[in-house]
């Protein structure tokens, strides 16, 4: 009975914190026209081998800093930097965006134990949990979900990493038609994330 008392209160920490973090940055979506994220059930295929193939030559030389959060990251070509109350960068034309936020540090503990059926209670789909190793040798837990949204259908990489003091989440959303493109050169952007620890 107290088992089960106690798993029932930890899946719904988890919901709570997933719903949390993802209402969050759904919420920023939804306040810009040019913010929108959106994505629908497909097939996992061969797109998802994001660990041979490198895209940097599609990256901004720069690399972009955002010192509120004490985070750097070498965003895709062409996305313009949002700094204010928005920390990330948006595409207009492709209407894609990486939007990075910090958030409570729980989040590291639950995330690797986010299951299909939470994602299903906010209308998302699960496609792959995994670690993604950035190029300074830290790690996050990424996540690959994918949603619908003013009928989109979009695609999201989830990455949550330990931060100095919190953790970081970044949200790489995109069409779902463009993922061919888009995925790989985003997943090459977040191997450039770079936290202060």
């Amino acid at each position: 009975m107290r088992r089960h008392r106690i798993k029932n209160r930890i899946e719904l920490k988890t919901k709570f914190w997933l719903i949390l973090v993802l209402f969050s940055f759904h919420s920023v979506a939804q306040s810009s026209d040019t913010l929108q994220v959106n994505v629908d059930s497909i097939s996992v295929d061969s797109a998802y081998k994001y660990q041979d193939v490198s895209y940097v030559q599609d990256l901004n030389p720069v690399i972009q800093s955002f010192d509120s959060l004490h985070i750097s990251i070498q965003p895709p070509l062409y996305f313009m930097k949002l700094d204010s109350v928005i920390h990330g960068f948006v595409h207009l034309g492709a209407n894609a965006s990486i939007m990075v936020n910090e958030v409570e540090p729980i989040i590291l503990g639950i995330a690797p134990y986010y299951t299909e059926k939470n994602f299903e209670d906010i209308h998302q789909k699960l496609i792959k949990k995994d670690t993604l190793y950035m190029n300074d040798g830290s790690w996050g837990f990424l996540m690959i979900v994918q949603f619908m949204e003013a009928e989109t259908n979009f695609e999201r990489i989830v990455l949550v990493t330990p931060s100095k003091n919190k953790a970081i989440v970044v949200m790489a959303s995109y069409p779902l038609e463009i993922r061919q493109m888009l995925q790989p050169i985003f997943l090459e952007s977040l191997k450039t994330l770079k936290v202060e620890r």
